[in-house]
């Protein structure tokens, strides 16, 4: 009998640390998972940062780029209304010579 007893004690020592051995890998697991998720996460949010600033120049670029037609546009106007007045000019003094 006290042998029954003892080798049921054995056995039931046995199958708590059979249960505390998978308790304790099934938390590592969940740590494991845990931190490749946090890696994952900062991962898309470097690569989303990146797409920002990316973005941004681009942005900042077209800016740059539609800033400089728009004053050479305005130059170009200024310079043919400058030579459409320098036009009138001579054509006045013309007109005034003539007279």
């Amino acid at each position: 009998m006290v042998r029954v007893c003892l080798l049921v004690l054995v056995l039931m020592v046995h199958e708590c640390l059979l249960v505390l051995v998978l308790m304790v890998q099934a938390c590592l697991l969940v740590l494991v998972l845990m931190v490749l998720v946090c890696l994952l996460v900062l991962v898309l949010m470097v690569l989303v940062c990146l797409l920002v600033l990316v973005l941004m120049v681009l942005v900042c670029l077209l800016v740059l780029v539609l800033m400089v037609l728009v004053c050479l546009l305005v130059l170009v106007l200024m310079v043919r209304e400058c030579l459409l007045v320098l036009v009138l000019i001579v054509q006045w003094l013309v007109v005034c010579q003539l007279l």
